[in-house]
């Protein structure tokens, strides 16, 4: 056996190698020879074939393949420019087709276990889709694996030249359209880590790495005994049965600081490992349970990207790392905690966790950090994922208009949202007999709701606020859309891309809904 294959740590720069983007590069015109070539199509160009695609007119076949199934491979002849040739129609009718065929594509090109692709877009395609569409190839251009035997590695592609007469990957803004897809590749692979190597420990210290990225960074840290001196009670009740010590980590980047008070806050779940506490899950729930610290993965990708490319915005994150085992020191249903805030939550049930360390984390950011704006991300419910399937996240909100910007922005990167409701009825069912509130619900059924119900009571006033509930959506266990099997990174386009949407900053009241 091979024993340099590398020991996975759970560092930046082993991370960055193992997402690692292709070489890019952009040439005018096709060499006359070339062994593999990968060409991509408008439906257009079916009447106007490139030349050295014109004999495809001469076979009836070939023609009526491509028209039907919008791909075929070729073979070169004696005189063609190449050996080997994989074609794509696409309609490039929006962002996420561009992607849905980029991917197909580039599964196909993974089969042959091409490093080195020649790409060539037809005059038809624009600048911008051609990013759109390199950047599909680039998402779909991973697999999580940690494989001894390097022979059985995943083949992956290590460089792309691409062939169009108008195309610049040098410009600034193709070129970023392309590097954005590092950051979802990021928030998989750590998602996707085991809690073996992504424990409490390891995940503060990824924290504390992303945190010198940029002069501008500044982190606070609390970890162990030191959040129940900072009252942070609840984080720490979850964490205290664990293997590691329980953290929280504060992220914070100043990249408009004319506007001081123009904070937005992006909160995230990191349950490391979830095992359910004293009410345990049974096998078939808890196998997967790695994937509870999605949000916080979500929420740490997304700042990585802000602040590596310098956006305009002030951001603070705000995650909470936890392991909720079983042991000796582990929580104890009906114990009776007081908050961070000051409310005090009955434990109904130790496996309703993560709305806890999230009470916590969104008061301590709140009054420490005067954010306007609190965006959570967390896998918070399997009910979400119920009551609306796997390619949809469930979206809780104070404000309307909020949500509709939510939902634009998910749209544009195809991480599609939809709203929930959240109404009196969900708020009472989360208070308690003996304390303020508990964290499990009088009446089970509206069980989504009922979780952004308990979090709504940790939202300061004036506070614009958004709970997203992703548990069915953070991961697929088939390839599709640009996704392998496991973590999809959702979230972290579409926070990135509210960003750069949202219009500039105006106090206001925040509107709060009060559904029945």
């Amino acid at each position: 056996m091979d024993t340099s294959y590398p020991k996975f740590e759970l560092k930046l720069d082993i991370i960055d190698e193992t997402i690692k983007l292709p070489e890019i590069a952009a040439q005018k015109e096709l060499p006359q020879q070339i062994d593999d070539l990968a060409v991509v199509l408008t439906p257009a160009d079916l009447d106007n074939l490139p030349p050295f695609l014109q004999f495809i007119k001469e076979n009836s076949y070939i023609e009526d393949d491509l028209r039907k199934k919008n791909s075929v491979f070729l073979y070169g002849r004696s005189g063609d420019i190449f050996k080997r040739c994989f074609v794509k129609v696409s309609t490039f009718s929006d962002y996420v087709t561009t992607l849905t065929d980029a991917g197909a594509f580039t599964r196909t090109l993974l089969e042959s276990k091409l490093k080195n692709i020649a790409l060539y877009f037809s005059s038809g395609i624009n600048s911008e889709q051609i990013s759109n569409f390199t950047k599909g190839v680039c998402l779909t251009n991973y697999k999580f694996e940690r494989k001894g035997d390097r022979s059985a590695a995943f083949v992956k592609i290590t460089s792309i030249t691409i062939y169009n007469s108008e195309y610049q990957f040098d410009n600034d803004k193709t070129r970023s359209l392309v590097t954005f897809a590092k950051y979802p590749l990021f928030c998989r692979e750590v998602l996707n880590t085991r809690a073996l190597e992504a424990n409490p420990t390891t995940m503060i210290d990824l924290c504390k790495q992303l945190a010198t990225i940029d002069p501008s960074v500044k982190i606070e840290t609390i970890v162990g005994k030191e959040l129940v001196e900072k009252g942070l009670n609840l984080i720490y009740s979850v964490g205290r049965g664990g293997q590691h010590p329980p953290g929280l980590a504060i992220l914070k980047y100043e990249g408009n600081p004319e506007n001081p008070q123009d904070i937005v806050g992006l909160i995230g779940k990191g349950v490391c490992f979830d095992a359910g506490g004293l009410n345990i899950k049974g096998t078939g729930n808890i196998e997967t349970m790695y994937m509870d610290k999605g949000g916080a993965c979500t929420v740490l990708a997304a700042f990585r990207g802000i602040v590596e490319n310098k956006m305009p915005v002030n951001i603070v994150v705000g995650v909470a790392f936890v392991e909720n085992l079983v042991g000796p020191d582990a929580v104890h249903p009906l114990d009776i905690i007081k908050s961070y805030k000051g409310l005090t939550v009955e434990i109904g049930n130790t496996d309703a966790e993560g709305r806890l360390i999230l009470a916590d984390t969104m008061t301590y950011t709140q009054l420490q950090y005067k954010p306007h704006t609190l965006i959570e991300f967390s896998t918070l419910t399997g009910a979400v994922g119920a009551a609306i399937g796997k390619n949809f996240a469930g979206l809780f909100t104070n404000n309307d208009k909020f949500a509709k910007e939510l939902k634009k922005a998910g749209k544009q990167a195809g991480e599609l949202l939809w709203k929930l409701p959240l109404g009196n009825e969900n708020r009472q069912n989360m208070k308690a007999t003996h304390g303020d509130l508990n964290n499990k619900s009088k009446n089970p059924a509206p069980g989504a709701s009922n979780a952004a119900g308990f979090l709504e009571y940790f939202v300061e006033k004036g506070v614009t606020w958004a709970h997203i509930d992703f548990a069915s959506a953070k991961s697929t266990d088939t390839e599709k859309f640009v996704y392998s099997i496991g973590a999809t990174g959702f979230g972290v386009q579409l926070i990135i891309n509210y960003l750069n949407n949202r219009q500039p900053y105006t106090p206001s009241e925040t509107k709060q809904e009060t559904d029945a």
